[in-house]
């Protein structure tokens, strides 16, 4: 009605999307690091994922 205002409360989404706190003095040059290293069971693993993936995709894998 004409007159009245209506209060809304709006989410900040970023709330949700910002780093854990655990990268919070992280610099950002440390960030996407794709160096190798042989002796860095989580970088080998993401290594392998995205040989795979990559291989992988294909039709004639598909298929």
């Amino acid at each position: 009605p004409h007159g009245q205002t209506t209060m809304s409360t709006m989410l900040d989404p970023s709330e949700k999307l910002r780093p854990e706190a655990v990268y919070a003095g992280k610099l950002e040059s440390q960030f996407r690091n794709y160096s190798e290293d042989p002796n860095d069971p989580l970088k080998e693993r993401v290594k392998k994922t995205y040989l795979d993936m990559h291989t992988n995709q294909t039709v004639n894998f598909v298929r």
